[in-house]
């Protein structure tokens, strides 16, 4: 994701009640919630990706 970091990307799209529940099962992990500058570039990441994949789809079943 271009970031110099070590681990996973996770991310998690959902209603409120949800997103907080997820919250809470990974506050008891190393999980990090990347804010700012880096949480905007990676949010724009995975909607480039899924952006792409909706473009791919779409000429195969075009």
């Amino acid at each position: 994701m271009g970031f110099d970091k070590e681990g996973m990307c996770l991310y998690i799209k959902a209603r409120d009640e949800l997103a907080e529940e997820a919250k809470k099962h990974l506050a008891e992990s190393a999980a990090e919630e990347l804010k700012g500058e880096e949480g905007e570039a990676l949010l724009k990441a995975f909607q480039e990706e899924a952006e792409s994949a909706e473009a791919g789809m779409g000429a195969m079943f075009g």
